[in-house]
């Protein structure tokens, strides 16, 4: 994760500062500091999704990181009766399934309204002969599946047939993904079922930009994101300064054009 955030988000590192994070900490660290345009930048917030397209809880306390991304986040998906995972898109039902995860005890709670709550036991041996080839994103996938009863509590809620998969701990889920740095060399992520990468990150200065360009308060969970990085950096006044550039050199075109067509008289 350091080296994720390093290599994709980081500006400047300045007296090896810790991250902070009003709602908790999921890694202590001794040397790193997010800098954005020279003002300091923080971890405000944690989202986890375990199953992909439905409703995603916050993190409050701690939570923890595996070499897939933050662990349990989209490691389950619904599938259709093709075997192609089920998002939004094709079925916004999703979002009335709220999964939440208790580390503690070790399992999962699922709710639904009007529905029952089920848990599913988070260490629990699926059965590998249940595994099933699966379309995630257009891209092929494999997961385990689950008994009858779960599967119809999923299919009664979403209105249509459907199978409950957990990501197979056996069989690897590769993204490759280009670097920031123009170099075109692509990097590995092994990933779940999330759509290509291991992470989501947003910025709370974007998007009150983009409230403010659409005259609507737009919720942050909308783009359901895994980070939420909050800055001191005032984002309109960066826009700002950016127009009045842009205008000033157009400004300076525009003169400079006008000698040029006297001269050319």
């Amino acid at each position: 994760f350091i080296s994720f955030i390093s290599n994709n988000f980081i500006e400047k590192i300045d007296n090896k500062k810790n991250i902070s994070k009003k709602t908790g900490s999921i890694i202590e660290s001794e040397n790193l500091t997010i800098y954005s345009h020279s003002n300091r930048a923080f971890l405000s917030k944690i989202f986890i999704y375990p199953i992909k397209s439905c409703a995603g809880f916050e993190i409050i306390n701690f939570w923890y990181l595996t070499n897939q991304g933050l662990q349990f986040d989209r490691e389950w998906t619904l599938i259709d009766e093709n075997n192609q995972a089920i998002t939004q898109k094709k079925n916004s039902k999703l979002t009335s399934i709220k999964p939440e995860i208790n580390l503690k005890e070790q399992k999962m709670i699922i709710s639904a309204p009007n529905m029952a709550d089920i848990e599913i036991n988070l260490i629990q041996n699926l059965n590998e002969n249940n595994l099933l080839s699966i379309t995630v994103c257009s891209v092929s996938a494999s997961g385990i599946t689950y008994n009858d009863k779960i599967n119809d509590w999923f299919s009664q809620v979403i209105g249509q047939k459907c199978k409950l998969i957990r990501k197979s701990l056996n069989n690897s889920r590769i993204c490759l993904r280009k670097q920031f740095d123009n170099s075109n060399h692509e990097r590995q992520s092994n990933i779940t079922f999330s759509n290509e990468s291991q992470y989501l990150l947003v910025t709370n200065a974007s998007l009150n930009d983009l409230s403010q360009r659409i005259g609507k308060e737009i919720n942050v969970k909308r783009f359901r994101p895994n980070f939420v990085i909050d800055s001191l950096t005032n984002l309109n006044n960066q826009n700002q300064n950016h127009n009045q550039n842009q205008n000033k050199n157009h400004n300076n075109n525009n003169n400079n054009n006008k000698n040029n067509h006297e001269l050319n008289k």
